[in-house]
C-alpha cells in the first residue's frame, strides 16, 4: 500500500527542536483507522525511530482500537521515544483509560488535538495537546490555552501553523510550551543584503572548490589556520564513507589523499554548518535532507547525469536564509550553475519541478505530491516515499557516523 511520510520539527524555542510530528497520508484512506495504524507503526519498526528524529521522540498517530489491540507489544521502540497521537475521539470507557494508564506506566505518552472530542477523564490522562493556532486570534489562542491548562496543569500545549517569527514570539507569551509551522525557514526581507564579513570569507572559501581545477594548497592554506576545520576535515577523512588508512602528516597532506571531489563535498557540508551556526540548527538538517531526496529524485525526471548539481541545489536551497538575505543576493555570492540559480529563483528550470515536489513533501501537501506523482513524472507515491525514507535513513548514517567520529577523540 502505498504511503507517504514526513517528520516535522516541533519547536521549544526557536534554536531546539524538542520533538517530530510524523505526517503521513495513503492514498486510497485518508483517514486513520486500525490498519493503517499499523501500517505507520510497522514503518517506524522497520527503520527505526532514530532515523526518522535522530534520537528525539516521534509524535506517531494511531487510532483508538489499537489502545485495546496489545499496542506495547506491536511497538518494538524505545517507550519513552514514542507519543501515541490519537487522531479520533477516545472512548471514555474504563478499558480504554486503564489502556493507555496502563501504557504510560511503561513510559509511552499520548497527545490529542483539539478537533476532536476530549472528555475531562480522558483529557486528564493527555500528556500533549495540539492547538492549530492558525484558525484563531490571539484572544481566542490565550482562552484556550489557559482554558486546557487549568483542566490539566501538567499537559504541554503544541501550538501548530505558525509562519513567522513573529507568530512564535506572540504564542511564546500566550504561553504556549511548544511550537510548530515553517516559521524557522521563512526568507528575510529582500532589502538587506550585507553579508557579515565571516559569511564573505566562508562564502569566498565555498567557491574555491567549485571551481573545476581548484588548487590544494589554497585549501590546505585556508584550513590550517582555523583548529575547527582542520577538526572537522580529520574526522571527514576518518570516517567510513572514506577509510582512509594512511597515516595523515599534514593538512595540503589530507586533501591530497581525499581529491578534488571529497574535498569539495567536506568543503561544502562544513562551511554549510558554520554558516548557518546562528540560525536554528533545523536548518542544516532540511538542507541536507533536500540535497539527498533531490539527487535521489533526478532518475524520476530523467536527470541522472545531474544528480550532483540537484544535490547542491537542495543544499543552497534555504542559502536566504541562512545567510539573512534575499535568495537573489545569496546566489549572487556564491558560484552556481544557471539550472541551480533559476530554480532556486523559482524561474524556469529544468530543476525547478524536483524543488517543487520536494518542498510540497516536507509540507505534507499530498494532494499537490500526488498530482505530480501522476502528471509530472508518472512514478507511484511509493516510489517518492521510498526515496524520501532512503534520504533521511542517510542522514542518520550521516549524523551517526560524525558523531563517533567524535566519540573516537
Amino acid at each position: 500500500m502505498d504511503v507517504l511520510l514526513v517528520p516535522v520539527p516541533i519547536f521549544k524555542s526557536l534554536s531546539a527542536v524538542e520533538l517530530y510530528l510524523l505526517r503521513y497520508r495513503y492514498p486510497h484512506e485518508p483517514t486513520i483507522n486500525s490498519s493503517l495504524s499499523l501500517n505507520l507503526l510497522e514503518a517506524v519498526n522497520s527503520g527505526g525511530v532514530e532515523a526518522f528524529t535522530g534520537g528525539k521522540p516521534l509524535v506517531l498517530p494511531i487510532h483508538s482500537d489499537l489502545l485495546l489491540n496489545e499496542l506495547d507489544r506491536k511497538c518494538r521502540q524505545p517507550s519513552e521515544n514514542i507519543i501515541f497521537l490519537i487522531e479520533d475521539p477516545v472512548p471514555p470507557q474504563s478499558s480504554y483509560l486503564s489502556a493507555m494508564a496502563a501504557l504510560q506506566s511503561m513510559g509511552y505518552r499520548f497527545a490529542m488535538t483539539t478537533s476532536t472530542e476530549l472528555s475531562p477523564s480522558v483529557l486528564n490522562l493527555t500528556d500533549y495537546l495540539f492547538l492549530d493556532s492558525s484558525i484563531m486570534n490571539s484572544t481566542d489562542r490565550k482562552v484556550n490555552i489557559l482554558r486546557y491548562k487549568r483542566m490539566n496543569p501538567h499537559m504541554e500545549i503544541i501550538a501548530t501553523g505558525l509562519e513567522t517569527e513573529q507568530e512564535l514570539s506572540r504564542l511564546v507569551t500566550e504561553k504556549a510550551d511548544l511550537l510548530e509551522g515553517t516559521f524557522y525557514y521563512r526568507p528575510v526581507p529582500s532589502g538587506n543584503s550585507k553579508l557579515a564579513p565571516l559569511k564573505v570569507n566562508m562564502i569566498h572559501m565555498l567557491n574555491s572548490v567549485r571551481d573545476s581545477n581548484f588548487e590544494f594548497s589554497a585549501i590546505a592554506s585556508i584550513v590550517q589556520r582555523d583548529p575547527a576545520l582542520s577538526v572537522s576535515l580529520m574526522r571527514f577523512i576518518n570516517s567510513p564513507y572514506i577509510g582512509v588508512r594512511n597515516k595523515i602528516k599534514t593538512i595540503y597532506h589530507a586533501v591530497t589523499i581525499l581529491g578534488q571531489n571529497e574535498v569539495r563535498k567536506w568543503v561544502t557540508a562544513s562551511l554549510f554548518r558554520s554558516l548557518a551556526a546562528e540560525r536554528p540548527s533545523e536548518l542544516v538538517r532540511l538542507s541536507l535532507i533536500r540535497a539527498k531526496f533531490a539527487e535521489r529524485l533526478a532518475p524520476f525526471f530523467q536527470l541522472d547525469e545531474d544528480a550532483q548539481s540537484l544535490f547542491l541545489m537542495g543544499m543552497f536551497s534555504l542559502l536566504d536564509v541562512i545567510l539573512e538575505t534575499s535568495m537573489a543576493d545569496a546566489l549572487d555570492s556564491v558560484n552556481v550553475s544557471d539550472n541551480i540559480r533559476l530554480a532556486l529563483l523559482g524561474e524556469n528550470s529544468p530543476f525547478l519541478p524536483i524543488l517543487a515536489l520536494i518542498t510540497e513533501y516536507e509540507l505534507a501537501n499530498w494532494d499537490s505530491v500526488m498530482r505530480m506523482c501522476a502528471e509530472e513524472i508518472s512514478v507511484s507515491p511509493d516510489e517518492i516515499s521510498t526515496a524520501y525514507l532512503d534520504t533521511i535513513t542517510w542522514y542518520h548514517d550521516l549524523i551517526s557516523d560524525n558523531m563517533r567520529s567524535v566519540n573516537r577523540r
